[in-house]
């Protein structure tokens, strides 16, 4: 089975974030930066929203999609987008793809 087909997506802007940073060489430091932000994705939205719904962790979406848990993460929030048909293809693998009944396997 073709992995599911996905390209990646620009961010629209920055927001400033900041946090604890834990160096290499043993220091840290509470640090700011700027992190991307991307555009809203209802389709990223409706196949992580099905993909909980199920049960389904994320490795196991992604292997049912032939792609790597990363590039699922990045489908639904919005770093990645679904090449033109493969949303349609994903929601169909997950939704004939062996369930859990009531939350077991």
């Amino acid at each position: 089975m073709a992995p599911i087909r996905i390209r990646p997506v620009a961010p629209i802007g920055t927001r400033p974030a900041s946090g604890f940073v834990d160096y290499a060489d043993g220091h840290g430091a509470f640090e700011s930066w700027e992190e991307p932000v991307y555009p809203p994705s209802p389709d990223g939205a409706a196949l992580h929203a099905k993909r909980l719904s199920l049960d389904m962790s994320l490795r196991e979406c992604a292997k049912l999609l032939g792609m790597k848990a990363v590039d699922l993460s990045s489908l639904e929030w919005g770093r990645a987008a679904f090449e033109e048909g493969a949303f349609e293809e994903a929601m169909r693998r997950i939704e004939a793809a062996p369930h859990r009944e009531g939350g077991e396997r």
